[in-house]
Parts: structure tokens; C-alpha cells; sequence
């Protein structure tokens, strides 16, 4: 079981440092030019990911996620022409809540 939790972590950081080049470098929308990733949580089965974000602009955050997650067959693919994986998690996008009210508040 130890083996499979550091699997796990290690495919959590490689898709992490993956969406935080491709987001702003590879999506051509300029609505998530100024958004920040800022975890990705992968289930047991390494099949779903869960990837929390945050936004440096007061724009519509639904917005964002909305257009994040309609992106997210090609996230994925390009997620998978990076990472060498037998099967590429099904991402889904949300806003990190608690620490987008800390930007705002500040």
C-alpha cells in the first residue's frame, strides 16, 4: 500500500507541473491566461483528478471553471503526449475557494 500512495503522489506532481505549463502556454483562451493551479488531487484508482485553481483577476471564477472543464479532453491529451502513463486521469476543474477569499481579501 505505501508503494501505491507514493505512486499516487509522484503522478499528482508530474500532472501538476504539467496543467502549470499548458493552462497558460497551450490553451489559446484568454480567459484562463490568469488562472494558477494550485493542487491536483488524483483518486485511488489514479482515474479521476480533481484539480483545484485559483484566479489573479476579479472576473467570473464559474466562467473559468466552466471553460477549464469544457477543455479538459484536450488538457488531457496534452497532458498525455508529456507524461509516459498507461491511462491519463479524467480531469475536473474547481476553484479553490478558500484560498481565492484570501486573494480577494487582500
Amino acid at each position: 500500500m505505501e508503494n501505491h500512495n507514493v505512486r499516487k503522489i509522484q503522478i499528482e506532481k508530474l500532472i501538476f507541473e504539467e496543467l502549470r505549463c499548458i493552462i497558460p502556454y497551450e490553451m489559446s483562451d484568454p480567459r484562463v491566461v490568469n488562472i494558477e493551479i494550485t493542487k491536483v488531487i488524483l483518486s485511488e484508482d489514479l482515474k479521476r483528478a480533481k484539480v483545484y485553481f485559483i484566479s489573479r483577476c476579479e472576473n467570473n471564477h464559474f466562467l473559468e471553471e466552466e471553460v477549464l472543464n469544457k477543455a479538459s479532453g484536450f488538457v488531457r491529451f496534452e497532458i498525455g503526449k508529456s507524461i509516459q502513463l498507461k491511462y491519463i486521469p479524467t480531469l475536473s476543474f474547481f476553484l479553490d475557494k478558500e484560498l481565492q477569499e484570501e486573494i480577494n481579501y487582500e
